[in-house]
C-alpha cells in the first residue's frame, strides 16, 4: 500500500515578489545616487580643470558602477528574502551571506577596475609587436587589489542592500501574518455565527414539537365535552403552527410576540376557563422592542403547568415589561405555590431549558433569565433581561 505524505504548504506572501513600483523605485534610487556621484566629481574643488575626454570617461565609469549595482539589487533582495524564511538566525545562513558578500564584492570591484582601465587609458595604435610580460599578466593584476582591501566599499554596498532586503522581507511577512490573522478571525467569527444559528435552529426544532404535543393533549382532553372549544383551540393552534413554519427571524417585536402569546392563551382559556386569569402590562413605547421569537410562550406554559393546572381554583399570571436604561426587563409572575412548593422544580422543563439556551446563544453574557419567589405574594417570578433595541440584528 502506497504511503501518502502531507505536502508542504507555501505560506509565503505574494508581496515578496518585486512589483513594478518597487522596480521603478530601485531604478530611481540608483539613478539619483549616480547623478549625485557625478555632480560630486565635477564640483570637487581639488580638481580645477578636467579634460573633456577625461570627464566623459568619469561619467561613463560612474554610470557603469551604479548601473551594475542597480542590476544586482533585485537578486540581492530575493537572496535576503530566502535567508529569512523561517525567522530563525542560523550560523550557516550568516556564514553563507558573508561568503557571498565577499565573493560578490571582489567580482564587482574587479569589474569596475577593468572598466576603469578601459575608459581612462587612451587607445594605443595597433601594431604587431611582442607583448611585454607585464602587459600579458595585466588582467590578472586587477585581483591584486583584494589584498589591498579595495573591495571594502563594494562590500559595504552589498551589506546595505542585503539589510534593506531583510527589512523589506521581515515587514512584508509581518504584514502578511497580520492580514492572515484578521482573515482567520473573520472566518472564525463567521463560523461561530453559523454555529449559533444552527444551535438556535436545533433548539427551536426541539421547542416546537414540545409545544405542539402539549397543545394536542389539551385538545384531546376536551374533545368529548366541549366540541366548540376544541374547534376554537384547533383554529388557534393552526395559526401558531403557520407562524412557526413561516417566521424565519430569530427576533420579532414585542408586539408580535404578545400577539402570538394571545393565541396560545386563547387555547389555554378554552381548557381552563375561569381558572386562568392573565394580566398584561406593557407600555406602548416598548412594543417595538426586539425580543427572541416565541420567548414568552414556554415561560407562560411553565407557569400554567405549575401554578394553574394543579389547583382547582386556578390562578393568575401577570406579564409586565419595563425599560431599565439600555435594557429591556420582562417579568412573568404567577400566584402558585412557588419553587419550593411545586412537585417538580419550575425550571426543570424543556421549555425553560431551551429558552435559557436560546438566550445564551443569541446574547451571550448580555442577558439573564432568573427564577425567584415573589416578595409581596406567593408564587414564582421569571425575570428576563435583554439589551434594549428596536432594530433587528
Amino acid at each position: 500500500m502506497r504511503e501518502s505524505h502531507p505536502q508542504p504548504t507555501n505560506d509565503e506572501p505574494e508581496s515578496l515578489r518585486l512589483g513594478a513600483q518597487e522596480i521603478l523605485v530601485i531604478v530611481g534610487v540608483w539613478s539619483f545616487l549616480a547623478l549625485v556621484a557625478i555632480a560630486g566629481r565635477f564640483l570637487d574643488p581639488r580638481i580645477p580643470g578636467i579634460a573633456p575626454q577625461i570627464a566623459a570617461a568619469a561619467v561613463r565609469l560612474t554610470l557603469f558602477e551604479y548601473f551594475l549595482w542597480m542590476m544586482l539589487t533585485p537578486p540581492l533582495l530575493w537572496f535576503a528574502a530566502r535567508i529569512t524564511e523561517d525567522d530563525r538566525v542560523r550560523i550557516i545562513k550568516v556564514i553563507g551571506a558573508l561568503v557571498a558578500g565577499l565573493v560578490l564584492a571582489v567580482l564587482v570591484d574587479a569589474a569596475i577596475d577593468a572598466m576603469r582601465s578601459g575608459v581612462l587609458q587612451p587607445p594605443r595604435p595597433r601594431r604587431r609587436r611582442a607583448m611585454p610580460p607585464d602587459e600579458a599578466f595585466a588582467p590578472f593584476r586587477r585581483f591584486q587589489r583584494v589584498g589591498d582591501l579595495g573591495f571594502v566599499d563594494d562590500l559595504m554596498v552589498y551589506f546595505a542592500v542585503l539589510f534593506a532586503g531583510i527589512s523589506r522581507a521581515t515587514m512584508l511577512r509581518a504584514r502578511h501574518r497580520s492580514h492572515e490573522t484578521v482573515r482567520l478571525q473573520a472566518q472564525a467569527a463567521q463560523l461561530q455565527a453559523q454555529l449559533a444559528d444552527a444551535r438556535l435552529s436545533a433548539l427551536r426544532a426541539q421547542l416546537d414539537p414540545h409545544f405542539l404535543f402539549n397543545t394536542l393533549n389539551a385538545v384531546s382532553a376536551l374533545v368529548e365535552r366541549d366540541a366548540k372549544g376544541v374547534r376554537r383551540m384547533i383554529s388557534r393552534l393552526s395559526e401558531l403552527l403557520r407562524h412557526s413554519l413561516e417566521e424565519g427571524a430569530s427576533e420579532v417585536t414585542l408586539q408580535r410576540e404578545l400577539d402570538l402569546l394571545e393565541r396560545y392563551l386563547d387555547i389555554m382559556r378554552v381548557r381552563f376557563g375561569d381558572r386562568l386569569a392573565v394580566a398584561i402590562d406593557v407600555p406602548p413605547a416598548l412594543l417595538g422592542a426586539r425580543v427572541p421569537n416565541l420567548v414568552l410562550q414556554p415561560i407562560v406554559e411553565n407557569a400554567i403547568k405549575h401554578a394553574i393546572a394543579p389547583r382547582e381554583s386556578g390562578g393568575r399570571i401577570g406579564i409586565a415589561a419595563a425599560r431599565a436604561g439600555d435594557r429591556l426587563v420582562i417579568h412573568v409572575r404567577d400566584d402558585g405555590p412557588g419553587p419550593g412548593g411545586a412537585a417538580e422544580p419550575p425550571g426543570a422543563g424543556v421549555g425553560l431549558a431551551n429558552t435559557r439556551a436560546r438566550l445564551v446563544e443569541m446574547y451571550g453574557t448580555r442577558q439573564h433569565l432568573r427564577l425567584a419567589t415573589s416578595d409581596d405574594a406567593p408564587g414564582t417570578v421569571v425575570e428576563i433581561s435583554l439589551p434594549f433595541r428596536t432594530e433587528a440584528t
